[in-house]
């Protein structure tokens, strides 16, 4: 058996076909802090944010509600968890924020390993470095990244940052349109990054790692983190559906997008090239926490007719109405669906107190 160790995914409720929110499959989020009060992780994965230093501050704002006041103090910022970042490849960071000062060395985020290796914002620019800079340094390969024109101030902007390893770039956009671009970026992001949920990252909303450096004076509102490459439509969309209040349900929900444009669609009657000569799937065991509902992976391997060494195959996982599943230790099986046939993928999930999230094989 394939051993799968869960990183969860958002809670939403169970609809047919894939749940996705603003044209983004629940899978591909990391975590979603709305700010609308607390700093609670909206996603399934309880990746609570702290306010370090002070308390937290919310004011009212007539576009979005309560939102998150960030003053610029040396004591009022925002960490996540350490292992936020563990085990990506890529990564997208969506958010809106409304600044409130032009000064030079404001950190809209600082995330990495050390002061050295690190993946960060800095709206005005840093040092004599003007302008919106979003970069990727490491001791290895240096400072990469890319420098836009510096944001308006005291306005409600939308800022999206792509990291996409295939192509080696970094993208920034903002209210929908790309602004920067640059290439060259590490190939991988361990450079940064911490890979294993148990090592260490630093992630700062609102602060640099280094010391010394200003704080953050802002409103923050939807703080997004994706582990997957955001394509150019689906960051407009994310955009768009926040300007048009009809284009979502609420702050707390989930909207289901029509736009399918970014998602590979797999009908659950159609067999898939190959299919046709699949004998039967391999089972596999999950393993999550209490609470935390389990990750299963998308494509397992399958035994074909004829075939020696046939791909792995597609399983459409149903999608739970709520993690009464595993609200306490012990095991239970899901059924998957291979599209086009009769035969059902088996997953043993076992759910225990240690939190568990190394994936393995």
């Amino acid at each position: 058996m394939h051993h799968f160790f869960s990183q969860s995914i958002y809670n939403v409720k169970a609809q047919s076909g894939d749940q996705i929110l603003d044209g983004i499959g629940e899978t591909g989020m990391i975590a979603r802090y709305i700010f609308n009060g607390d700093l609670k992780d909206w996603s399934r994965n309880n990746l609570h944010a702290k306010a370090e230093g002070v308390q937290s501050h919310f004011a009212n704002d007539i576009q979005f509600g309560k939102v998150l006041s960030l003053s610029g103090d040396s004591d009022d910022f925002i960490s996540l968890p350490a292992a936020s970042l563990a085990d990506i490849e890529s990564l997208s960071l969506s958010t809106w924020v409304k600044l409130r000062s032009d000064q030079p060395g404001q950190y809209l985020f600082d995330f990495g390993k050390s002061v050295t290796n690190h993946f960060f914002a800095a709206p005005f620019g840093i040092d004599d470095e003007k302008g919106f800079q979003t970069t990727i340094r490491s001791e290895k390969s240096g400072g990469n990244g890319g420098v836009s024109p510096s944001p308006e101030l005291n306005k409600w902007l939308h800022v999206a940052i792509i990291i996409d390893v295939s192509s080696k770039s970094i993208m920034t956009y903002i209210d929908g349109k790309l602004v920067g671009n640059s290439k060259e970026i590490p190939s991988e992001l361990k450079m940064v990054f911490n890979q294993l949920p148990d090592d260490r990252n630093t992630l700062f909303i609102g602060k640099s790692l280094k010391s010394g450096k200003s704080n953050l004076n802002a409103l923050l509102h939807d703080f997004r983190i994706y582990r997957v490459a955001l394509s150019k439509t689906q960051v407009l969309t994310i955009y768009k559906n926040s300007v048009n209040p009809a284009g979502i349900a609420n702050d707390n929900g989930v909207n289901v997008s029509n736009f399918k444009e970014d998602i590979q669609q797999f009908p659950k009657t159609e067999a898939q090239l190959y299919n046709t000569y699949l004998e039967k799937v391999a089972d596999i065991e999950v393993a999550t926490e209490v609470g935390v509902l389990p990750r299963f992976p998308s494509y397992i391997q399958g035994t074909y007719r004829q075939l020696k060494n046939g791909p792995a195959v597609r399983v459409l996982w149903p999608l739970p109405n709520d993690n009464s599943s595993v609200l306490s230790q012990g095991q239970y099986i899901v059924y998957g669906q291979i599209p086009g046939t009769q035969i059902r993928a088996k997953a043993i999930v076992t759910v225990g107190a240690e939190k568990n999230q190394q994936l393995r094989f």
